[in-house]
């Protein structure tokens, strides 16, 4: 077979030969073919129990036997030890070569379904992987509640379940060109570096130079004493090792999930802290806004009007909101980055609650988390925050206009199916639809063009001239049906309306019939 057969020709490549068994598997271990052809009667080991074996420890190779047996028990035992084909001598060199090419179709089969299991797994990994930093993400930011993200955590495996709770936000300055030309490796190295120190922990990546991180412990003392050691002992480490600087911002111990979104503020607050010493230390203290000012932004102010604001005031609102950060140095210190960020968690509940389409919605609010790390002065701080809150504004409207518009129409509804009844009122409605009778009032005008009496009557007067037009019923009984106690009023009414009396009116329709 090895000098008859063109083996390269063929599409094969021969590995070797064996005189027997036990030099057969030594050579196999060697050479790790894909297929073997054996045969069974050999001496020292035969081609069943090299076959055994092959099972055992080599389950991936396919194993041709041939044989001059064609006896029921050597074929039993052969598919047992999992033969691929099982075939008599003589055999020509055509059917030799049929099988093996049976046999490479197969293993090439099994090799493509293995590849696509691979990426299928990578996939999986890779969407598990961003739907963790999305829900860490979220859990910073507090734009959705700790029972839903424990709920979430559990289907992603993610064991966030502690006693304490801590945010510890990691930026990276990189020392010489080569390694600010390589951010994300460098920045890939830096995080499994420091996971090896921060055990029990999770972290997402802020952006290409910042990374937040989730540690939790048993205890407050424990998280203390492990961001202590981290910030004095591992920093420094992984500093020398990467040839970059880190800052690392520490905040508050939490003892419950919806308390992060505070420990992460903090974090931030005390990141800032580092850039105005690091001005300072390099003769450039321009940090004109002390911290403890920067932390007594007034967030109610900016949530009231984010609340009921309109939009043509934004850029008044904002030229006031952030006019103590005019003189600050963007270029060292955090404060601004500190500021728009502050601004986007104010609004991200209120993006999240006006956005139904959560795909759209998380793609925003990524772009939005983006723009903030690119923002290097007070001009671009500006634009940032005013077209923030004019597109929160907007939104707010457009969904509280069609709230208004469900609910008239709710409330239009009701009037259709209940005009007949004398006890309809403004009140009634108004208490139908869940809002005060004043409110629903205005907002029925403004809906409708009709004050609700007029719209109520001319739904009644409207089934009243079908009534007049296609049924006997007395002007009293029309009157009593459509919701008129008293048929003199309904009379009135209707002349009013009409300019003619109902008797008159059916007179009239009765001829033009």
């Amino acid at each position: 077979m090895r000098e008859r057969i063109d083996w390269k020709r063929e599409g094969f490549i021969y590995c070797g030969d064996a005189p027997d068994g036990e030099v057969a598997l030594s050579v196999i271990e060697r050479v790790s073919p894909d297929i073997v052809i054996t045969d069974i009667e050999m001496p020292f080991m035969n081609g069943l129990e090299v076959s055994r074996i092959l099972k055992k420890n080599m389950p991936s190779v396919k194993v041709v036997v041939m044989s001059g047996h064609d006896e029921f028990r050597y074929v039993r035992e052969a598919l047992r030890y999992g033969v691929f084909e099982y075939c008599l001598k003589p055999i020509s060199q055509a059917e030799l070569l049929g099988i093996l090419r049976k046999v490479a179709s197969q293993i090439d089969a099994e090799r493509q379904r293995m590849m696509e299991l691979e990426i299928m797994k990578q996939r999986a990994e890779s969407f598990i992987q961003v739907a963790r930093e999305k829900l860490l993400r979220e859990l910073c930011f507090g734009t959705t509640h700790a029972i839903d993200i424990g709920k979430s955590a559990a289907e992603l495996n993610l064991d966030l379940a502690a006693d304490r709770y801590m945010i510890m936000i990691i930026e990276s300055h990189l020392d010489d060109e080569y390694h600010r030309g390589n951010r994300s490796g460098i920045l890939k190295e830096i995080c499994s570096l420091v996971q090896c120190r921060l055990t029990e922990s999770f972290y997402f990546q802020m952006n290409a130079d910042t990374v937040v991180w989730l540690v939790k412990g048993n205890c407050e003392q424990e998280l203390t004493k492990r961001a202590e050691q981290f910030i004095h002992r591992d920093v420094p480490h992984v500093e020398i090792m990467l040839s970059c600087k880190l800052y690392v911002g520490v905040g508050g111990r939490k003892s419950r999930l919806d308390k992060i979104p505070s420990s992460y503020q903090e974090a931030v607050s005390d990141l800032s802290t580092h850039f105005a010493r690091k001005a300072e230390k390099n003769g450039k203290n321009r940090f004109t806004i002390a911290l403890k000012e920067f932390t007594q932004i007034d967030r109610n102010k900016l949530i009231a009007f984010i609340k009921s604001g309109k939009a043509v005031d934004v850029d008044a609102f904002v030229k006031q909101f952030i006019a103590p950060f005019k003189d600050t140095d963007w270029a060292q210190s955090f404060t601004g980055y500190h500021l728009c960020l502050d601004v986007l968690l104010t609004a991200l509940p209120f993006i999240r609650e006006t956005n139904t389409n959560s795909q759209l919605q998380d793609e925003l609010i990524l772009q939005l988390e983006t723009s903030v790390t690119e923002i290097t002065d007070y001009g671009a701080a500006f634009t940032f925050i005013s077209e923030l809150l004019g597109f929160v504004i907007t939104r707010r409207d457009r969904k509280k206009h069609k709230n208004n518009h469900d609910l008239i129409a709710k409330a239009q509804n009701y009037i259709k199916l209940n005009y007949h009844g004398q006890e309809l009122s403004l009140h009634l409605v108004a208490d139908y639809v869940n809002v005060s009778p004043s409110y629903f009032s205005v907002l029925f005008s403004q809906f409708t063009g009709k004050s609700f009496t007029e719209y109520v009557t001319s739904i009644r007067l409207k089934r009243a001239k079908e009534l007049l037009e296609t049924s006997d019923a007395k002007t009293y009984e029309i009157a009593h049906m459509v919701g008129y106690q008293d048929p003199h009023y309904f009379s009135t009414i209707f002349k009013k309306s009409t300019g003619i009396t109902a008797r008159e009116f059916r007179k009239f329709m009765q001829q033009e019939g």
